[in-house]
């Protein structure tokens, strides 16, 4: 299953990226000049300050539900489901709550993309 998001605001620039804001939630396995790639994991009931991420591919592998507040304070309820990948086109700035299950992806941000592109 494929699917992208497209409801987000576009990132400012502003924010701290998710592995300062988050760290122990979200934790960088690799990096180099092209890419990062960031496994985020919590259980249910965790919280996300407002960060940033790059354009990049999810790939869910565990399954939960999400609140997402958007940089403009809109809100979206995310379901997460066993792989499922997403491609995401833009950066974008974001907090989270984990309402239920767990969070379980892995981000690969794309340092080369451009927002949209």
């Amino acid at each position: 299953m494929s699917t992208s998001l497209s409801t987000q605001t576009p990132a400012s620039a502003q924010k701290p990226h998710a592995t300062i804001v988050d760290p122990d939630a979200h934790q960088v396995l690799f990096e180099n000049e092209h890419v990062r790639v960031i496994q985020a994991r919590a259980s249910h009931g965790w919280e996300s300050a407002m960060h940033s991420h790059q354009p990049m591919l999810v790939v869910n592998l565990g399954s939960g539900r999400q609140k997402v507040t958007w940089a403009d304070g809109t809100t979206q309820i995310v379901d997460l489901n066993p792989g499922a990948v997403v491609w995401q086109e833009d950066a974008f700035d974001h907090a989270w709550e984990l309402l239920a299950g767990e969070v379980n992806v892995v981000l690969v941000e794309v340092k080369s993309a451009t927002d949209g592109k």
